[in-house]
């Protein structure tokens, strides 16, 4: 592991024993011993690996990020009716203008106070994992526009028709692909879980998502909305892909009505 690397972590809290610290009812000591594997082992241990295993996962990967067929499975366990009433009852004084303060919101809405500091940690160990083992797939028909997880990550963007307080929210998407034909826009945003994957995704990744649908992506043909789920305890694997568009009327309808309540603004949306 590089200096930076194990620098970075220590300043986001994810030292091995914040990790092992973890509460035990939400994550398991499996999952403990592979964050701390998949975050401080040694490169030169899987480098190689995964180099090989890409050469045949990267054409795999882009099927299924194309592949907009709906996941099996049961919708998350908490109605959008239920998250939306709670909202109201929650509305932010001081709402902020970053997607993460929004999503943040969303997210707090329906996890108890009480885990809500260890999931946080947990969930900072997945990002920097999908920030430092998960590559990006290549495809000769899709340029890549934006790299929001790269070491040399792009800035934040802002989304012109979201705005807070008179200000445009901001955002920085995981991954954007351009194709280079038909000039459709692929969003991908990358989820490292072994949480049970809800066939309607997660309340305040849904949100996300359709944020970063909002932002003016040049006239594109079409938005596609896509979330890779990898799981981590068995190595790294790809476990689900869920699948919007923007337009779709129902994830449009309930997002806009979360946004309304967290305090935003909503112009022009399409």
């Amino acid at each position: 592991m590089s200096p930076d690397l194990g620098s970075s972590l220590q300043q986001l809290g994810l030292t091995k024993s914040a990790i092992l610290k973890l509460d035990p009812r939400l994550f398991s000591q499996a999952d403990k011993k592979a964050y701390i594997e998949l975050l401080y082992g040694d490169p030169k241990d899987w480098t190689w690996k995964r180099d090989l295993e890409l050469v045949n996962v990267n054409r795999h990967r882009w099927h299924i990020l194309l592949d907009d067929s709906h996941p099996k499975g049961e919708p998350y366990r908490i109605s959008h009716k239920a998250i939306a009433q709670a909202a109201i009852r929650s509305r932010p004084a001081s709402p902020g203008n970053d997607v993460t303060d929004f999503t943040d919101w969303i997210y707090r809405l329906y996890i108890p106070q009480k885990d809500y500091a260890s999931l946080i940690v947990g969930q900072r160990a997945e990002r920097e994992i999908a920030r430092h083992r998960i590559s990006i797939p290549k495809h000769s028909g899709w340029k890549l526009i934006h790299n929001g997880i790269g070491p040399e990550k792009d800035p934040a963007l802002d989304i012109l028709s979201l705005s807070v307080n008179g200000k445009p929210l901001r955002a920085s998407p995981d991954l954007v692909f351009r194709e280079r034909k038909a000039n459709r826009v692929l969003i991908v945003e990358i989820k490292v879980t072994e949480a049970t994957v809800p066939s309607n995704g997660w309340p305040n990744l849904r949100a996300q998502l359709w944020a970063y649908s909002q932002m003016q992506w040049d006239n594109a043909s079409e938005i596609l909305l896509v979330v890779e789920v990898w799981g981590f305890a068995l190595g790294l694997r790809l476990r689900e892909v869920l699948h919007w568009k923007r337009g779709d009327e129902q994830f449009q309808r309930e997002n806009v009505e979360l946004f309304n309540h967290y305090g935003g603004t909503v112009h022009n949306v399409t």
